[in-house]
């Protein structure tokens, strides 16, 4: 139960992101903050029969984060894949780097986004076996106050403030999901690039 609590806890910190005005980031690499949620969901996961697969990649180019805010999304799209397999299933987490693609249909994607196609990214990507979410509810899963599950069983905020607390890392939120198939969310950040100076 102590485990449960402190993942609740991280989850509910994510509505505290709007009160501050902006983040501390700094080069921190993004597997350990990984592994971090999850320790924090492994009770839950074990008492829904989930089980897990980590892929990650080797030698990953840090990015510019706030490790806890990090966490605190991570946590969040963990336990959202966990409620979509009520009967049990698999959590696959894959980490890995490239360029950003051109082709991207990225549904957070704006005018004003800082990350461009070309640009070195490291990307975190969440999946689970679950139901699914119809491709018509996929773009507006981002709206404050609308849950991707039944009522009562959720506000539906913590994707639209992990939205903003990746966006203020620069990054962007993907979603790709098969109804019956299950739901892969994938966080896009920008490698921490060297220019010359600390902070």
């Amino acid at each position: 139960k102590e485990s449960v609590a402190r993942a609740d806890k991280i989850v509910r910190a994510l509505l505290n992101f709007s009160r501050q005005e902006k983040l501390r980031l700094q080069p921190d690499q993004l597997n350990p903050i990984v592994d971090g949620a999850l320790e924090l969901a492994e009770r839950q996961m074990h008492l829904r029969n989930v089980t897990t697969a980590k892929e990650f990649a080797t030698a990953l180019p840090p990015v510019r984060v706030s490790a806890d805010h990090m966490k605190q999304v991570l946590i969040n799209l963990i336990l959202n894949a966990l409620q979509a397999m009520p009967r049990g299933g698999q959590l696959t987490i894959r980490t890995l780097t490239t360029r950003l693609s051109g082709a991207a249909t990225l549904v957070s994607r704006r005018i004003t986004d800082p990350l461009k196609p070309g640009d070195p990214v490291v990307i975190c990507e969440v999946s689970d076996s679950g139901c699914g979410i119809p491709r018509e509810r996929i773009a507006r899963l981002f709206e404050p106050f609308r849950p991707t599950r039944p009522a009562g069983e959720g506000t539906g905020l913590g994707l639209s403030i992990s939205r903003k607390i990746v966006e203020a890392h620069r990054g962007l939120i993907d979603i790709d999901s098969d109804v019956g198939r299950g739901t892969t969310v994938r966080i896009i950040l920008p490698v921490a690039l060297d220019r010359g100076g600390g902070g």
